[in-house]
């Protein structure tokens, strides 16, 4: 009876409120004006190349640290790595696709588990997506200033919560934790018998 109850308390006391169900994914859909001043008549300039660039990455980390979004919300080792672990960090996050016509579109995606907080990912998830659009733009403008992007499209995905009913779970390894206590004391005490039959 010991045994359940210290199971039972233990899971209740660890557990999480509740499951969550998909991951976090963030998407920007973005039309580029440039004047065809970064393309020519045989090649499509290499937005997906420039934007995932570990140079557009680093000043994106600058600009999303300033009150934008905490990283250590989805990376508890975030301030431990160096800059370049975090730019390898984002490059698995943030993917670009590049299309024709000056088309090309951000995801950012997040596993469900990587924090509770699926209220401060939902606010937050769209500025550090929004962020991310703002410095490419900056980006680009670095070679061609009159370039100007135009959101063409937004969605956003979150995890769907489903509440843990913690009364059935406590229920639940209760009962584990009193079969698991009864084969253990008949265990115990089948080796003691044992035991002094050999003694005697």
């Amino acid at each position: 009876m010991l045994i359940a109850a210290v199971l039972s308390g233990v899971k209740v006391m660890s557990s999480d409120v509740a499951q969550r169900h998909g991951d976090y994914l963030f998407i920007r859909t973005v039309q580029v004006s440039t004047g065809n001043a970064l393309v020519d008549s045989k090649n499509e300039f290499d937005y997906k190349g420039f934007l995932e660039s570990p140079a557009n990455y680093s000043q994106f980390i600058d600009a999303a640290d300033h009150n934008v979004f905490d990283f250590t919300k989805v990376d508890s080792a975030w301030n431990r790595k160096g800059r370049y672990e975090q730019i390898k960090w984002l490059t698995d996050k943030i993917k670009v696709g590049s299309y024709k016509n000056d088309v090309f579109e951000v995801s950012i995606h997040f596993d469900a588990n990587v924090t509770r907080d699926v209220d401060y990912m939902n606010e937050h998830g769209k500025m550090l997506a929004d962020t991310f659009i703002k410095q490419s733009e900056e980006s680009i403008k670095s070679i061609n200033p009159n370039a100007t992007f135009r959101v063409v499209n937004e969605e956003q995905y979150l995890p769907v919560v489903e509440p843990i009913n913690r009364k059935n779970v406590m229920i639940k390894f209760a009962i584990i934790g009193f079969v698991v206590g009864v084969f253990g004391a008949i265990a115990a005490f089948f080796i003691r018998e044992v035991a002094k039959q050999n003694k005697e």
